[in-house]
């Protein structure tokens, strides 16, 4: 439930830059993986992952959306929340050419 509230989270913050800042996207894939791992004894989250996949139409900036991107994990309230390493991997598709432009990770 807390990947999902991070994933959930990430989606609406993109959202919110790619429209302040006019970006063009089409489609918007999220998952977040995290890690378990027992410190000082007890349970807890020490890395989350997020993976994106975002398609952006023919005529799209993707230096803006690489930083829409980044400026989103950034400011996810949730994310920024937790005491755990976070990582941003995203890949960037033109709708037209269904190969990847950017890939991060």
């Amino acid at each position: 439930m807390l990947t999902g509230a991070v994933a959930s989270c990430f989606i609406l913050s993109f959202r919110a830059v790619a429209r302040a800042q006019r970006i063009a996207w089409l489609r918007l894939e999220c998952a977040v993986s995290g890690t378990l791992d027992r410190v000082g004894g007890a349970l807890r989250f020490t890395n989350f992952v997020t993976r994106v996949v975002l398609t952006i139409p023919e005529s799209a900036d993707v230096a803006a959306c690489e930083r829409a991107l980044r400026k989103a994990e950034q400011g996810c309230l949730v994310a920024n929340s937790l005491d755990a390493v976070r990582e941003l991997e995203f890949e960037i598709v033109r709708a037209a050419m269904l190969e990847p432009v950017a890939k991060a990770g």
